[in-house]
């Protein structure tokens, strides 16, 4: 029972919930993976951002996420 890598989720999408938050949400992606997956996400004014340097980011084990403190009027990635 080793660990199985996760395939990249698909179905990304992300809806405006206020002025200065959203929810992202996704699907597992092929093959599921272990038992348990813990998904990291990032948010970013450029398409390039990476994890440490976006707007906001964290990490949870669900198929969702609530981003907070960003800015309307501005295109993330």
């Amino acid at each position: 029972g080793g660990c199985i890598t996760p395939g990249i989720p698909v179905s990304v999408s992300a809806t405006a919930t206020g002025a200065n938050t959203a929810s992202l949400d996704w699907a597992s992606g092929n093959p599921l993976g272990s038992a348990v997956v813990t998904y990291y996400w990032v948010v970013g004014t450029s398409a390039s951002v990476t994890y440490g340097s976006g707007v906001a980011q964290g990490s949870t084990t669900e198929t969702w996420a609530n981003v907070t403190g960003l800015s309307s009027g501005t295109s993330y990635y």
